[in-house]
């Protein structure tokens, strides 16, 4: 009898099962690490500069711009940003998102590659972009083409920063294959990186503490000082993708509980404040396979939003909006954090005990907030909190940025980042 049996029969097998496969994740992170230790060797000796590319399939989901730049003003580097085909959500969105991504890097002077358009083309092989190292924009593989996956390209430096800010304990944020198979998984804070620590096979080896990106980008923002002075109150409306009725994991969204109300509330206070409605980049399409709501429906919701005389639509990048807005109204895990970056007042949206569904950091993100579970509760927030100025959150929600938010070394999150690599590369 082998060894492996012998053991076996003393191991429950529930037991025996994680032993397995920590076993196995382990030796794939091994593996992958030794490939990555190769590219390191040769990236040492070499002369000529690093060519990074940034993978991106949406500009709202876009979080790089400060890791970018630094990179641009290193001679070590040649970044560059690669816009990918979105490959699982039909011709229609992959077309329109392909132009508008694509716009918005080229309108604001990035070095953006030519995107393939046609109907059947998943896009270039990334081979043919001669990358050392690319940075990962989406964790989740399956809208991306197969020449694009990490799993099939491990011989290039993989690098990851979180689209959005971690705020919930699920797995998947953490310790999927894909956050396995990566060279450097960048973190937000010290609290975040003890889930990996803890539940992830590879106990966070690849896992470095370097802020959240899109703080540079807040705080260059708010030093500037794009306050609004004026009477009229300018609130942010932004409501998550995961409906009632799709196939979504997650069901965040109060949408279809309060759609119509927060249009009569926008026409009901026009006087006071202006509400721009900033949904989820996925929430169109998953209200256009709704039974209740469809492509004429939403197409003609979110004109609404858009026509009205103190309405906006918002679909694109977001530091802007929320630097000059007064207040939000929200449901998303991402922003959970990512507005405490502005310290103004925020409500969240929820019909459930939400925390429950909120790692460490997004417990106390949402002690940040106040709370709504119902149009009313969103009509006393507009009055006595944005209107009336009655903010009885605003010392916890500095406590938070302060001991949270802020990035560790004294350093900004892309010199953190940026810092990393060349002292791995020993540059």
């Amino acid at each position: 009898m082998g060894i492996t049996k012998f053991i076996k029969k003393f191991i429950p097998k529930g037991v025996w099962r994680i032993i397995h496969l920590n076993r196995v994740y382990l030796t794939d992170y091994a593996q992958y690490q030794h490939k990555y230790a190769e590219k390191v060797k040769e990236l040492r000796v070499s002369n000529r500069p690093i060519r990074v590319i940034f993978q991106v399939q949406y500009s709202a989901m876009w979080k790089c711009e400060s890791i970018y730049r630094k990179m641009e003003q290193d001679n070590l580097f040649d970044p560059m940003i690669l816009v990918c085909p979105v490959v699982d959500k039909g011709m229609c969105h992959r077309e329109e998102t392909l132009k508008n991504t694509y716009a918005y890097f080229k309108e604001r002077n990035y070095r953006v590659v030519p995107i393939p358009i046609e109907a059947s083309a998943e896009g270039k092989e990334l081979s043919y972009f001669k990358p050392d190292i690319v940075f990962y924009c989406d964790p989740y593989e399956c809208a991306l083409g197969k020449c694009y996956q990490l799993k099939n390209n491990t011989q290039y430096l993989s690098c990851y920063t979180g689209y959005g800010y971690n705020s919930v304990p699920n797995s998947f944020t953490f310790d999927t294959p894909f956050h396995r198979m990566l060279w450097k998984f960048f973190i937000e804070c010290y609290e975040n990186k003890k889930l990996p620590q803890k539940y992830s096979p590879t106990l966070g080896r690849n896992c470095v503490v370097s802020g959240y990106p899109l703080y540079d980008e807040f705080k260059t923002k708010m030093e500037q000082k794009c306050i609004n002075e004026g009477k009229v109150k300018r609130i942010i409306w932004a409501p998550h993708h995961t409906i009632e009725g799709d196939d979504q994991f997650l069901k965040f969204s109060t949408f279809l509980m309060i759609a119509d109300k927060m249009l009569e509330l926008a026409g009901q206070y026009s006087e006071d404040i202006q509400i721009a409605f900033k949904p989820h980049p996925e929430l169109k399409w998953a209200l256009y396979k709704h039974s209740k709501w469809g492509k004429d429906r939403t197409d003609n919701y979110y004109a609404q939003w858009a026509k009205g005389s103190n309405t906006t639509l918002e679909t694109g990048e977001y530091v802007n909006l929320f630097v000059q807005s007064d207040a939000m109204i929200h449901d998303c895990g991402s922003f959970l954090v990512e507005y405490l970056y502005v310290n103004k007042p925020v409500m969240f949206m929820t019909n459930y005990n939400r925390e429950s569904q909120c790692n460490e950091v997004g417990k106390k993100a949402l002690r940040c907030h106040y709370h709504g579970k119902s149009v009313e509760d969103i009509e006393a927030f507009i009055k006595n909190v944005v209107i009336g100025g009655e903010d009885t959150m605003k010392g916890v929600r500095s406590e938070f940025y302060n001991n949270i938010l802020v990035p560790p070394n004294g350093k900004s999150v892309a010199e953190n980042i940026v810092d990393c690599i060349k002292k791995e590369l020993h540059k």
